[in-house]
């Protein structure tokens, strides 16, 4: 496999127009299975009865991010939740403090109202949220009806920006928006 991408400079569809050929020169191979490394910070170990991990699942995607507020500095920290945590019914996040205070969570296609630098009011539809070493949350403005990802358009909320959110926005069925009550 890797030395037939390699002669067709990693092109999959040029690689594999012919298709491969088992030892026995006759039969095509028609799937493969791949494996990949994954780090600890994107994979769970499930335990059994005795305590051991005996296999492990990917965290598989972000489901939401929870927003906190320091009571006593009234800074602002975004902390992911994974879909397999979200999942789990016994699951608790890691407790911050008694100083902070969860004040809402953001799943896509929530909206939220951000006070901008200026001081104008805009109202962006939440559309992705990575983590890593910090949290980026990617939203969108409201009357941009564009599906596609266009850069100068969208608004990335994080570190101290995430203070500038003063809300989080609800839709009712009639479209008119209100204070979501979480």
């Amino acid at each position: 496999m890797e030395l037939r991408l390699s002669q067709f400079n990693g092109d999959r569809k040029k690689a594999f127009v012919e298709p491969l050929f088992h030892k026995d020169g006759k039969t095509p191979i028609r799937t493969v299975r791949i494996s990949v490394t994954m780090s600890p910070e994107t994979v769970v170990g499930i335990r059994d009865a005795s305590g051991e991990v005996y296999k492990y699942y990917s965290l598989a995607g972000n489901h939401h991010v929870d927003i906190f507020e320091n009571i006593d500095s009234g800074e602002r920290r975004a902390e992911l939740v994974p879909r397999f945590y979200a999942a789990q019914r016994n699951w608790k996040q890691a407790d911050l403090g008694p100083e902070w205070r969860k004040l809402f969570s953001l799943c896509a296609n929530d909206y939220v109202e951000f006070r901008g630098d200026d001081g104008e009011l805009i109202v962006y539809r939440i559309q992705k949220m990575s983590g890593g070493g910090t949290v980026v949350i990617i939203g969108r403005p409201l009357e941009d009806a564009r599906s596609e990802y266009v850069t100068g358009v969208v608004k990335q909320l994080q570190g101290k920006n995430l203070k500038n959110i003063t809300r989080k926005l609800q839709v009712d069925p009639i479209g008119r928006l209100s204070t979501a009550g979480d």
